[in-house]
């Protein structure tokens, strides 16, 4: 059976919160190997026992920082699937929100990017799989809306990449130029790019 949580520690939750926040900004910050538990622990205000008793130890804290966006990730994609409008609603809502949580979670966007284009630690964990899972799950949205007669016969598999690529830019330029985009303007945008092109008429 699980212990309780320690008894010095009663906002269990507020408590392992504030962990995973001070992880989050800090391994956005310096990379995983410049980061030490100790500096987690100094930037939550909580003490070393209390991290490893809700972590086994640096790398599972950094996993469960990663883990926990790819799980909002999941959440959207849920919720869109459940969203009214028709299919092209369903994929309006799924823009609008996964535009909004990469914008509210952007040192964990840095953490992933870095993870899933080799460039980060390379501890082996599956993050590949799990946006794998994603992507398989967006790619069901779009086949939903073909076989509605909302969308063309379209490769599911490039489209999804596409949709997912249009929105992440206007993220990640961020790091570079600073700007970032009023969300409803992204979301008219990359609604009418992604489904009408740019082509006067049809290729």
């Amino acid at each position: 059976m699980r212990k309780s949580a320690p008894a010095e520690e009663p906002e269990a939750a507020e408590s392992k919160s504030r962990i995973l926040a001070a992880a989050e900004r800090l391994f956005a910050e310096q990379g995983y190997a410049a980061t030490s538990i100790g500096e987690v622990s100094e930037s939550a205000g909580v003490n070393r026992a209390l991290i490893y008793y809700y972590f086994k130890n640096k790398g599972d804290l950094y996993w469960a920082v990663i883990r926990e966006g790819i799980d909002q990730l999941s959440h959207i994609l849920t919720e869109a699937a459940e969203a009214g409008n028709g299919e092209r609603g369903k994929l309006e809502a799924f823009v609008r929100a996964y535009y909004k949580l990469l914008l509210s979670r952007q040192d964990t966007v840095r953490i992933a990017f870095r993870e899933i284009t080799g460039s980060g630690e390379k501890l082996g964990l599956p993050i590949k799989e799990h946006f794998g899972q994603n992507l398989a799950r967006m790619q069901a949205l779009i086949r939903e809306g073909i076989a509605a007669g909302e969308f063309r016969e379209i490769d599911l598999e490039l489209a999804a990449y596409s949709l997912m690529g249009m929105i992440n830019v206007f993220v990640t330029q961020r790091f570079v130029t600073g700007r970032t985009f009023p969300a409803a303007k992204i979301v008219r945008h990359t609604m009418a790019l992604f489904m009408n092109g740019v082509a006067a008429s049809p290729i």
